[in-house]
């Protein structure tokens, strides 16, 4: 289906209009080697520029041609050894060996091209390219050298672009059965158009089709004709990829892959920079929207080796995943930590607030998160796993760990009212993980009321015992409050008397027997607890009407 449906893309005027032409790319062209219409050189264009990746040239679409091992010539834009035959390094032509064969069959193709267009600027170009002549300040180290005849780009000619396009179907093998048109046409051999922009794929591009191994193949078919495709459709379908692919709107880089997104039909709905960067505005506005009965696709991607690993499929209409989204974000809204109104979080937030970069699993956990957003599938046990491990390694709940709290734990409570519950402080809530939480907050204020801002706090001391183990590390905790609260009676009685009444109102809700062990959804309400309280007393300490001061949590 996401074949298909890339191909149907293809169709869509705009993406149309975007694409480059069938078997062409965009590539960084560093020189261009100006010609006369009888083939005289009248000079070398440098196009090195300032900026990432300028130093290889500029981008320009020019034709293309997937390269293994052996000797693949593209017309009309390739290295300096396809053009003179110079060796890797090298500043004159080689007498033999790899180096000359490719600048044969690189003359061989212009040759081909300019019998069959018949177009004088091939022609200049196979005449300028038989003479063997190297222009001054060609650079041996060059990806991409290409033409142009009196002004003209050479690969830009439509009757080029045409003969290019034929050859590439003529090298296709025998006709079978398409999987996407139902024609019967000759299928790829290999996948016509390979696909950029995958993190961690080859430089040359990477398949979306392809077995290169027994196990994958079947009924005597093997590489791309196990998924026969004819060659307009593969073509079509991984140029539309491509062009999702160098759209930052369609596009969403993730920890090891990357997730795109489109609609056909009436009514889009562009749902990636949402997820990425959720400004209150635009979530606000999500909400509001009334989205037409557009057909919605997202496809998560990786790279295998030289193959795209399709993670992801979901195929849903635009108001349905306008849904999910907007519950999404309802479920993820939790107090600041200076006790201000919630703000939405973006992905990479809430990933980085469930694991660090690089840790094992984060991959996994990007994959969780975009098929709660956009399915509106329940939260895996595994995301509030990781929240509660890590908050419980750092000891401490950060404003993206809080998110994903209340997210999973709204999702073990059908009938909630998501827009209010577990947002903020709940202090009629009697669940006694929730109070051991709070209560681990209120000695913790006392303590820092009582002995300012120490090196290591009681959070960073006790977080992990009291979280797995309240009725072995509370007591003793509550013992060290005394001496807190006594010298705090004696220099700020304001302070002491609003924090011993909150520790004991925590207190005396709490059952006469602590918990022994905390389970991992308790663990959860314990640090939900622990943050809210936090939040609370920030609010309650802030003067009416100043400005939050700049939160300490990362995310």
């Amino acid at each position: 289906m996401l074949i298909h449906q890339l191909r149907r893309l293809a169709t869509v005027p705009e993406v149309a209009a975007g694409m480059a032409p069938e078997g062409y790319e965009l590539r960084r062209v560093r020189h261009v080697i100006d010609l006369a219409g009888d083939g005289r050189p009248l000079g070398v264009t440098d196009l090195a520029q300032d900026g990432p990746g300028g130093a290889r040239g500029a981008l320009r679409q020019v034709p293309a041609v997937m390269r293994t091992s052996d000797v693949a010539p593209t017309l009309l834009a390739d290295g300096p050894d396809y053009l003179f035959g110079l060796p890797p390094g090298g500043d004159r032509p080689a007498r033999d060996g790899r180096a000359r064969r490719c600048r044969d069959a690189f003359l061989g193709l212009v040759a081909d091209c300019a019998l069959a267009t018949g177009s004088p600027e091939v022609a200049a170009v196979e005449r300028f390219l038989r003479s063997g002549r190297v222009p001054p300040g060609i650079d041996p180290a060059a990806d991409v050298i290409t033409f142009t005849v009196d002004g003209t780009a050479v690969t830009d000619l439509p009757e080029v672009r045409g003969f290019w396009r034929d050859v590439r179907r003529e090298s296709a093998a025998e006709p079978m059965e398409c999987l996407v048109c139902g024609r019967r046409a000759p299928v790829a051999a290999s996948w016509p158009v390979p696909v950029k922009g995958i993190p961690h794929g080859q430089s040359a591009g990477t398949q979306l089709v392809s077995a290169s191994r027994r196990a994958f193949q079947s009924y005597g078919l093997e590489s791309s004709r196990t998924s026969p495709t004819c060659v307009e459709c593969a073509a079509s379908a991984a140029r539309a990829l491509n062009w999702l692919l160098e759209r930052p709107a369609r596009c969403l880089r993730l920890a090891h892959g990357v997730l795109v997104q489109w609609t056909i039909g009436p009514g889009r709905l562009d749902v990636l920079p949402l997820l990425a960067e959720p400004r209150p505005a635009a979530v606000a506005a999500l909400e509001r929207a009334t989205v037409g009965p557009a057909e919605f696709f997202a496809a998560e991607l990786a790279a295998s080796g030289s193959r795209v690993a399709v993670r992801t499929w979901i195929e849903d209409t635009a108001p349905a995943v306008r849904d999910h989204l907007v519950r999404y974000f309802r479920r993820l809204a939790v107090v600041r930590p200076d006790g201000s109104q919630p703000r939405p979080a973006g992905l990479r937030e809430l990933l980085r607030g469930a694991a660090q970069d690089g840790d094992e699993g984060t991959e996994q956990l990007a994959h969780d998160l975009v098929d709660v957003a956009l399915t509106g599938r329940r939260v895996p046990a595994r995301l509030l796993a990781a929240v509660v491990r890590r908050s419980r390694n750092e000891r401490r709940v950060t404003p993206a760990r809080a998110a994903l709290t209340r997210m999973a734990l709204l999702d073990g409570a059908p009938g909630t009212h998501e827009e209010v519950a577990m947002i903020q402080l709940d202090p009629e809530e009697g669940d006694p993980a929730y109070l051991c939480g709070r209560l681990l907050a209120a000695l913790e204020a006392a303590e820092r009321a009582a002995r300012g801002r120490l090196q290591q706090s009681l959070t960073d001391r006790s977080y992990r015992a009291v979280s797995c183990s309240p009725a072995t590390a509370l007591p003793a905790l509550l013992g060290s409050a005394r001496s807190h609260l006594t010298a705090l009676r004696r220099s700020r009685w304001p302070a002491y008397d609003a924090i011993e009444s909150r520790i004991v109102d925590i207190a005396g809700r709490l059952p006469s027997r602590l918990p022994a062990r905390l389970a991992l959804e308790e663990q959860a309400r314990f640090g939900l607890g622990y943050y809210h309280q936090r939040a609370a007393d920030r609010a309650a300490a802030r003067p009416p009407g100043s400005t939050p001061a700049a939160e300490e949590e990362e995310p």
